[in-house]
């Protein structure tokens, strides 16, 4: 579903947009083999985040609060890794919180 141009993704390409959606299903089987991974758990959050913004508002929300999870296991995981903090920010300039 590609974003309108009213969307916070205007200007980022169609292919990244449709990547985000096929992440999850990418990093999900490698999180339930490897559970301390956070640069899977990272990407997945933000896979999440980037799903939402190409939504209505109501299923926006369910996305977003689907990553929180796993954007603060990473954290939890590897404090020191820094993505994973921008990750986390963009949820919170967006006007959401855990």
């Amino acid at each position: 579903m590609p974003a309108s141009l009213s969307t916070p993704l205007a200007g980022k390409s169609l292919a990244s947009i449709q990547q985000a959606y096929g992440a999850r299903a990418t990093l999900t089987p490698r999180i339930e083999v490897e559970q301390n991974f956070a640069l899977a758990f990272s990407y997945r959050g933000f896979a999440w985040y980037l799903e939402g913004m190409t939504k209505n508002s109501e299923s926006a929300l369910v996305d977003y609060r689907n990553g929180f999870p796993d954007l603060d296991r990473a954290i939890r995981l590897d404090p020191g890794y820094a993505p994973v903090r921008r990750h986390r920010r963009q949820y919170h300039y967006s006007g959401l919180s855990a």
